[in-house]
């Protein structure tokens, strides 16, 4: 079967035409940037030692959860001496190991669950704060939240999503050790 409007080939235009597009984006971007940049002229000076020094110790912390865990799961003979790294370097470049990006994703999804924007997000349901405090789902009458939840299903998405996720973050931390 041919379709006739439709083309197999991609077509994204002329030269002039992407380098206008282009243009535009640069045009756009370029003028938020000047602005961010004259909002925080100066304070660069006090950000960039501040970001660093996160960025060093969120390592630190990273290769204390690295080597807590061959600590406690310890399968060589050499044990583990202290778990805080202070090497700068090692620090730094924790954060893009398979450790640092497991430890930042199931931190991320702890916040997004704690501030329960995680509960929109996977659920679909916007939920609406009543006056006593409690949270009304908008198909739900005064009804508890979690009757609606088992009755959609929402409840075995939930759990093979956690258990899935904890399979991987083990999976993980097992392969470090």
């Amino acid at each position: 079967v041919s379709y006739p409007h439709y083309s197999t080939s991609l077509s994204i235009g002329t030269a002039s035409q992407l380098s206008e597009q282009i243009a535009k984006l640069e045009d756009r971007w370029g003028k938020k940037l000047e602005r961010l940049l004259d909002r925080h002229r100066g304070k660069w000076k006090l950000y960039v030692p501040i970001g660093l020094s996160a960025w060093y110790f969120y390592g630190m912390l990273i290769n204390s959860v690295r080597l807590g865990t061959r600590a406690t799961f310890n399968q060589t003979v050499e044990p583990v001496g202290s778990i805080w790294m202070v090497n700068p370097f090692r620090n730094f470049i924790a954060v893009f190991t398979p450790t640092g990006i497991a430890v930042t994703l199931v931190g991320a999804l702890l916040v997004c669950l704690i501030t329960k924007k995680g509960y929109v997000w996977f659920s679909g349901y916007k939920f609406i704060r009543d006056k006593r405090g409690f949270d009304i789902l908008p198909d739900c009458q005064r009804r508890c939240d979690f009757v609606v939840f088992r009755r959609t299903g929402y409840v075995e998405k939930w759990r093979v999503m956690v258990y899935s996720l904890c399979i991987i973050i083990l999976a993980v931390f097992v392969r470090q050790a």
